[in-house]
């Protein structure tokens, strides 16, 4: 897979666009998510908008406030 894709294993900088407000955190199985670690599970909603995405990308995902966009920033696959 290319370094640029976010799929699990890979840390994650993205951006909300409207807001600016930045967001870090890695994509791990389930079992090893913990939030206060910036590891969130693969399975998470926002983990699942994610996935597949190469860096520069622009999603649009639905939550529970309306449609969010988020920019991706960086990934960095780990082994």
């Amino acid at each position: 897979m290319p370094g640029d894709v976010v799929c699990l294993s890979a840390a994650i900088k993205f951006r909300e666009v409207n807001s600016g407000k930045l967001y870090a955190f890695s994509i791990v199985e389930p079992h090893e998510a913990d939030i206060r670690q910036q590891k969130m599970s693969a399975l998470a909603p926002l983990s699942i908008a994610l996935l597949g995405y190469r860096k520069g990308a622009l999603v649009d995902w639905q939550m529970p406030g309306g449609i969010m966009t988020f920019e991706i920033l960086e990934v960095v696959q780990h082994a």
